[in-house]
Parts: structure tokens; C-alpha cells; sequence
């Protein structure tokens, strides 16, 4: 039996879902911020932090998520971007214009906003908030949105935003190949994935950015050969088989499981550490994302009433930064202990207040921007 449907949705919400658990995951990751010395990380008992029997993989591998969110946005632009751009239907003014108008107001206004913490920090503390670098010359390169390229020495001002700085210039990249159609071929995306890993002296930021957001486009291209085509029991047996890679994933992070093997050939204890260091970003997160889209591609739709999650990704993203400022700040202020930043009541509140905040932004401020930003520069509506 073949899939009912053979036609791509309009819209993958099971992905939007995703993004939004991954931007969760970065939040969840960052609580370990609240712990900082000003720019120092200091110890302190991570078994600790709010909810860790079930947040556990966040907080000691919710970086990672920033790998996942390259290998989605890859899926997403080989999907939407790739062929129009190729068959000239989407120029190069109005592709960057659409991605301008998307990313950079809430970056420039969020940016004026850790700055003007960081002068309040430096006066009223003594040292600056986690990020250290927030001098003239990073600012600049933040504005110019080419905070992570490898001009900077350091993260500087609203750190997490070095992902869409490396995203900025995988656009670029992204529309030269897409351009020249090098984007359609199978082989094009797997010399990049593996290309990048050895140019010299390239930033690992940039590593990471390449290599999950080519992932991404590959898993798309597989989807285009061969998702709407694929019968629903080997859809059961990747979806079942992704499921069992997650619970291995949750199993061996909770229990500190580490492979190891005793053997006195080199190349096979260097081939192991490969494995164990590309599975998430080369393994899991591409079956994720072709799991989710083939099952999809089935059942029509999947997490459409959560969707919203994805929308408000960006937001929060960007956000959570200066509102973790400001409760350092209110800490500071009435002299509470660090320690408060273990009760579970805590974090809820701060979730509460930053997905509050987030929609805010997207529908009053980003949104509006965006428009108006789109209207302006292309001079027709959008």
C-alpha cells in the first residue's frame, strides 16, 4: 500500500514543532547563564537545575540544537528556495530582501537592548553579562550581521545570535549554488557535507553551519527521489527506528554511557570517535526531519495546532538573552542567591514570561516590520 497522498504539503508543521523544541532546548541549555561569575562559567551542580529528571539531555547537550535548527533551515530552503531560484522565478534582491526583512529588525532591536544592559551591568555590577566582547568593533560587526565569520575573537552582545550570523552567509552560499543549480545534485550536497570538514583554519561555527544545513538539503532531496512514493510500512519501520535512536539517545545521556573499545588499530578507535561525534547532527537529526515530513506527506498534517511554537522559534531565540539580563538584574537588586535559580516554580515563570514576550514580538513588532520592510524595498505588496 502506497501513501495516500503523493503531494508535498503547503506547509510542514511537524517541523515548525520541531524548531520551536529546539529553540526550547537552547533556552534550557542557557539556564547554566544564571550560575556565571560576569563572563565566567562557574561550577555548580548541574543534577540540580528545575525539572533535570526530565530536561536532562537539555542541559548537557542543548547546544546541539543549534545544529538542528541549520539542518531544518537547509530542508526548508532546498524545499522552497532551491529550484525557483535556479529556473530565475526568485531573483537575488528580493530572496535576501525576504530574509532581510525577516531577521533583522528583531537582531538590531534586540542587539540595542544587550547593549544597553551591558553598559548597566559594567556600572552597576562591575563587569559585563556572560558575553564579554562588547566593544565597537564587535558591535559593528554585529550590525553588519557578520558577528561569527571569523573577524570576531569571542562571542559578543546577544550571543546566540552567531547562528544567524553563520546562517546569513549559508544564504549567500545557498543562492550562488542555487543559481548555478549545483543544489539539484545528490553528489554536490555530499562534497560539501564533506568539504567543509577540511578546509583550513575554518571556523568550527562555520563547520557546524555547512554541514548540517547541506544534511538538511540532502535529506530534502532524498524526500523529492523518494518520500511520496514510500509505502506506509517502511514509513512504520523509519518512524519506529528513529523513536529507538531517541530513547537510546535520552538512555545514554542519562546514565553518562560512553562506548568504548579496546583495540590497538588506530584507525578503528578514530572511526568509532567520528561515529560517536557526528551521530546526532549525520544520524538523528536527518531521520528526525525525514520522519517527521514523510509521515506527514501521509497523514496530511501533524502538530498543526502546536504549530504556532515554530513562529514564535526566532522570537525566543533572541529573546531569551536580554530577559535572563533583566532577571540578573532584579537578583542583584534585592540580593537574592543564586541558588533560586534551582527552583522548578522559577523556570516556569521565565518560560511563561519569554513565550509571552515572543508573541508579542512576533505579531506586533516582527511581523509589521516585516511588511512594512517588504513593501518598502520591493515597492508592491507582499
Amino acid at each position: 500500500m502506497k501513501i495516500e497522498s503523493r503531494i508535498t504539503p503547503q506547509r510542514f508543521y511537524s517541523l515548525d514543532v520541531l524548531r520551536g523544541l529546539a529553540s526550547l532546548s537552547v533556552v534550557l541549555w542557557h539556564w547554566q547563564h544564571f550560575f556565571y561569575q560576569g563572563t565566567k562559567s562557574t561550577l555548580f551542580d548541574v543534577s540540580k537545575q528545575p525539572f533535570y529528571s526530565v530536561f536532562y539531555l537539555f542541559y548537557h547537550k542543548g547546544a546541539l540544537a543549534v545544529d538542528l535548527f541549520f539542518a531544518l533551515s537547509g530542508f526548508v530552503f532546498f524545499w522552497l528556495y532551491a529550484s525557483n531560484i535556479f529556473l530565475k522565478q526568485v531573483n537575488a534582491f528580493r530572496f535576501f530582501v525576504y530574509r532581510f526583512s525577516r531577521l533583522y529588525p528583531l537582531h538590531f532591536i534586540t542587539l540595542i537592548l544587550v547593549l544597553i544592559g551591558q553598559v548597566v551591568a559594567m556600572k552597576i555590577i562591575g563587569n559585563f553579562i556572560v558575553y564579554p566582547n562588547n566593544d565597537l568593533y564587535n558591535f559593528i560587526l554585529n550590525i553588519f550581521f557578520i558577528s561569527n565569520w571569523g573577524f570576531e575573537t569571542d562571542f559578543s552582545f546577544n550571543g546566540p545570535i552567531w547562528s544567524v550570523s553563520v546562517e546569513v552567509m549559508l544564504y549567500i552560499v545557498f543562492f550562488i549554488f542555487s543559481y548555478l543549480g549545483f543544489t539539484r545534485k545528490f553528489w554536490f550536497c555530499i562534497l560539501v557535507i564533506f568539504g567543509c570538514t577540511y578546509i583550513p583554519n575554518m571556523p568550527d561555527m562555520l563547520v557546524r553551519g555547512f554541514f548540517s544545513f547541506f544534511v538538511g538539503g540532502l535529506v530534502y532531496l532524498f524526500y523529492k527521489k523518494t518520500g511520496q512514493n514510500i509505502k506506509l510500512p517502511f514509513i512504520y519501520f523509519i518512524c519506529i527506528i528513529t523513536t529507538l535512536l531517541w530513547v537510546f539517545t535520552f538512555y545514554s545521556i542519562s546514565s553518562n554511557y560512553q562506548i568504548t573499545i579496546s583495540s590497538e588499530i588506530q584507525w578503528i578507535d578514530y572511526i568509532v570517535q567520528v561515529i560517536l561525534k557526528y551521530f546526532a547532527t549525520a544520524v538523528l537529526f536527518p531521520l528526525t526531519i525525514f520522519s517527521l515530513v514523510i509521515a506527514e506527506t501521509y497523514k496530511g498534517s501533524l502538530g498543526k495546532r502546536i504549530s504556532i511554537i515554530g513562529d514564535l522559534t526566532y522570537s525566543m531565540y533572541l529573546l531569551h538573552f536580554p530577559l535572563q539580563m533583566i532577571f540578573i538584574f532584579i537578583f542583584y537588586a534585592f540580593s537574592l542567591p543564586k541558588d533560586y535559580f534551582f527552583n522548578e516554580w522559577l523556570l516556569v515563570l521565565f518560560i511563561i514570561i519569554l513565550f509571552l514576550a515572543s508573541y508579542f514580538s512576533f505579531v506586533k513588532v516582527e511581523k509589521p516590520l516585516q511588511k512594512f520592510l517588504r513593501i518598502k524595498i520591493l515597492k508592491n505588496k507582499v
